[in-house]
């Protein structure tokens, strides 16, 4: 759907949190997974403004994080 992406990253970049890597998988059954990684210290905070603004806003059926991942 044009648009998502910044629906998904313009509120988390409004929250002055760094964006790093962002992947965005093919769709299957009209639906799209859409990653993106921050920094560690700003985790707990994009995870709350996700699930509390983004998610209802987006229509998303879920948001998932994960804490111990590491890029190299």
């Amino acid at each position: 759907k044009p648009g998502i992406a910044f629906q998904i990253l313009g509120p988390v970049a409004d929250a002055n949190i760094d964006i790093d890597v962002i992947i965005q998988n093919v769709s299957h059954d009209g639906k799209t997974d859409f990653s993106f990684t921050v920094h560690r210290n700003d985790y707990v905070r994009t995870m709350e403004l996700l699930q509390s603004t983004v998610g209802p806003a987006t229509n998303a059926s879920r948001v998932m994080g994960d804490p111990k991942i590491c890029k190299v």
